[in-house]
């Protein structure tokens, strides 16, 4: 493909007719009859304060390449979770390498509608830009949520109501939320009512298993070498782990159950997010590595490649600060969840890693494992 911004024909065969029969994005005609006079306006609150909505939005980017690229969206998505958000929508810029074919970019085209498929999220733009500069594709993406103006959470973007709930055992009046069944907590992270966490006396949880996310990016990428080490079937079954990068609805439902604060794992896996979660929080933490969650099929494919699982891409896995962490275990559980007690907050700034008999401190975090795989650069 030519560089600069992609042909309007092209654009239009291999982009937009994509998103638009995926269902992530509305015809040029309904956008106009939504955002004309009279129409639903469902979109016109993009125009207003941010703040008066409850919005929250982050980015993201990714250089992994196609189509394995698209991934980086559920980041995102697990981020707006974790502060309690619904993800609504995405703008999505990709710059391609000048010999990238157009048959390429309508798979990387449907991987990205997929993905937001996948969590009800609408494309609102997607810029294309060719560029010899590249090497491989790049993704970047801005993904906006909404909370509950009432309590903070995120079950009024899903369609269901706050209602005042009357006084209970002697307490204060607080929003009650049918979704979770109970008063909204006054610690809910954005809620407006957050109090000073304390940082110690919280037990420390993981939800999911970590390394998934790279586990299935080496099991496709790396595939020929890894079968002369490891039977076919036991590839396809850590290839299918990108089914669970997504981590919106553990994170509703650990806040339902009462959590404190939630971390996203990304970037540099399990070590990196137990560091930025204690930075995060103020306080230090003791982790106990055997406690972990982590597939068997991610420890094989990081030993065949020499790789360490805990500084492996972790999308689809949380931290969970919780004051009872037993009883969030087993309600997690309970709701289909892979979670563990891992570890406990602390009062200071140590960060404890326990093995078996082996005690040793958490290093800052290190660049991502799958950086030795993309490094040197490789046309992807």
């Amino acid at each position: 493909m030519r560089a600069g911004k992609l042909r309007d024909i092209v654009y239009e065969r291999s982009v937009e007719r994509i998103f638009r029969e995926s269902g992530v994005r509305p015809h040029p005609q309904d956008d106009m009859q939504r955002n004309a006079p009279g129409g639903s306006g469902e979109m016109n609150h993009l125009k207003e304060p941010l703040a008066d909505h409850g919005v929250r939005m982050t980015q993201v980017s990714c250089i992994w390449g196609a189509p394995e690229c698209t991934w980086i969206l559920f980041e995102a998505f697990n981020r707006l979770a974790c502060e309690g958000a619904v993800p609504e929508e995405a703008a999505v810029s990709l710059i391609l390498p000048a010999d990238f074919e157009e048959s390429a970019l309508r798979t990387l085209v449907q991987e990205t509608a997929a993905v937001c498929a996948e969590e009800e999220v609408r494309i609102e733009e997607l810029n294309v830009q060719v560029s010899a500069a590249a090497i491989r594709p790049v993704l970047t993406a801005a993904v906006s949520g909404r909370v509950c103006a009432s309590c903070g959470s995120a079950h009024e973007a899903r369609g269901q109501n706050c209602e005042p709930a009357g006084p209970a055992r002697g307490q204060n009046c607080e929003p009650a939320c049918p979704a979770h069944g109970q008063n909204c907590r006054p610690d809910r992270p954005d809620s407006g009512r957050a109090k000073a966490f304390p940082g110690t006396g919280y037990d420390l949880l993981a939800a999911g298993n970590i390394a998934a996310e790279g586990t299935a990016f080496l099991a496709c990428r790396k595939h020929s070498e890894l079968l002369k080490k490891l039977p076919a079937f036991y590839l396809e079954r850590a290839k299918a782990f990108r089914q669970d990068l997504s981590a919106v609805r553990c994170a509703e439902t650990a806040y339902s159950f009462g959590a404190a604060h939630i971390y996203p794992l990304g970037e540099g896996g399990v070590f990196a997010g137990l560091w930025e979660f204690a930075e995060k929080l103020g306080c230090g933490l003791t982790a106990d590595l055997l406690q972990i969650p982590v597939a068997q099929e991610s420890v094989e494919v990081c030993s065949v490649l020499d790789l360490n699982p805990y500084q492996l891409r972790s999308s689809g896995s949380l931290l969970i600060a919780a004051e009872n962490g037993e009883r969030m275990e087993k309600s997690l559980r309970s709701a289909g969840f892979i979670c563990e007690v891992i570890g406990r907050l602390g009062p200071g700034r140590e960060r404890i890693l326990k093995s078996g008999g082996d005690v040793r401190y958490l290093d800052r975090p290190l660049p991502d494992e799958i950086l030795r795989i993309l490094d040197p650069p490789e046309r992807l």
